[in-house]
């Protein structure tokens, strides 16, 4: 049997729009029946809210939309870039510093990729701004973005694996 497809949402802190991001995908991946063949986590480049749940307003807004949050936050460790396939960077600055801290053995930096490149309703867009200093609508337009970029992602992962 097929190992499953490990996806890794990075934002920052970890509370906002990385576990939004995990969670729609995990719904994303349930509603089309590949649960068995895909899995997905998030984590955040600092460790200033390892252990903390997400961002109430960002658990709120994503309530709103039928999503429960259930996420606690933990920094990206080295090991994650082994261990996961995808590792999706939700700005410049994420993907820039998780390029820096990528082990160069292997093609591991390939992994990691852009929210953005996922994008189709939203294909003018560049990335998912972090809503943490803004108002609820600014964490409703970061979920209206990872829906988006979730449905992409699953595509290509379904491109990727065959199935």
């Amino acid at each position: 049997m097929e190992e499953k497809f490990k996806i890794l949402f990075v934002c920052l802190g970890n509370i906002c729009r990385s576990p939004a991001a995990e969670t729609i995908m995990r719904k994303v991946v349930e509603d089309n029946g590949y649960s068995d063949k895909i899995s997905v986590s998030s984590c955040g480049l600092i460790d200033y809210h390892e252990g903390y749940p997400a961002d109430s307003r960002m658990i709120s807004a994503a309530e709103k939309r039928g999503y429960i949050i259930t996420h606690s936050a933990r920094k990206i460790a080295v090991e994650d870039f082994s261990r996961y396939d995808l590792i999706v960077g939700m700005d410049s600055k994420n993907i820039t510093r998780l390029q820096g801290m990528c082990p160069r053995e292997g093609m591991m930096i390939t992994k990691i990729i852009s929210v953005a490149q996922f994008f189709e309703k939203y294909s003018d867009k560049t990335y998912v701004p972090d809503p943490y200093y803004g108002t609820e609508g600014d964490f409703n337009y970061a979920l209206d973005l990872l829906e988006d970029a979730c449905n992409g992602i699953l595509k290509y992962v379904r491109e990727k694996r065959n199935f």
